[in-house]
């Protein structure tokens, strides 16, 4: 490999943007109700629709349905 690639390897990846929303949410939540939205997000039968909709009902916290994907996906802002 080369010596760039190693130090590019290296660094940590800079993700630019606001703070991604789920995020927000799952450090503002006790553990209790972390560990099921956490439970509820890894469950791909579950829309992003219907994730969005229960968030909104149970937190009273809007979240985008690109959200919950880019979230999903591991292209949001959150440490990995």
């Amino acid at each position: 490999m080369a010596r760039l690639d190693d130090a590019l390897g290296a660094q940590s990846k800079v993700r630019k943007g606001p703070p991604c929303s789920v995020g927000l949410l799952l450090a503002a939540l006790d553990d209790e109700e972390r560990v099921a939205v956490i439970a509820a997000l890894a469950d791909k039968t579950r829309s992003k629709r219907h994730l969005s909709e229960a968030i909104r009902i149970a937190y009273k916290y809007e979240i985008q349905d690109h959200t919950l994907n880019r979230h999903r996906r591991g292209q949001c802002k959150c440490p990995r």
